[in-house]
């Protein structure tokens, strides 16, 4: 297949990819240990989301944990740009907060879309329950 044939989608998985790969190889991951356990941290947090999928007052505590964590990343993107070379050999903190947004709000929003979605099924399998037992009572 020659490039005239390359259709828009497959130019921008390339994009992507090549952004995924350049943002990568941008991270001294054997230098920069923050990064790594911010990843461990993830880890962890979404073991615990899917190990108390089941708990879910404990959920409602933990969603709302989350979205105070994904709403201080502005205020930890500004600390790390300014205290980076305490704990980092690079800057990654630029103003757009994009490595930020990158390694630290985009996993904690998924684990968010996961209690939602939990949330949701259990309200519908609630409601069913209750309609099933008002169709009872008639």
């Amino acid at each position: 297949m020659d490039n005239q044939h390359v259709s828009s989608l497959d130019v921008s998985f390339y994009e992507a990819r090549d952004l995924i790969y350049g943002f990568y190889h941008a991270i001294n991951w054997k230098e920069d240990k923050f990064v790594l356990w911010i990843l461990i941290i993830h880890i962890f947090l979404l073991l615990i989301t899917i190990s108390t999928l089941k708990y879910h007052k404990f959920q409602i505590y933990l969603f709302f944990t989350l979205v105070v964590f994904v709403g201080s990343s502005t205020i930890l993107n500004d600390l790390g740009d300014q205290y980076w070379r305490e704990f980092s050999t690079q800057n990654y903190f630029d103003k757009n907060g994009f490595f930020v947004t990158t390694i630290y709000s985009f996993p904690l929003l998924l684990m968010l879309v996961i209690i939602v979605a939990n949330l949701i099924r259990n309200m519908f399998q609630l409601m069913t329950k209750v309609k099933a037992l008002q169709l009872r009572q008639e």
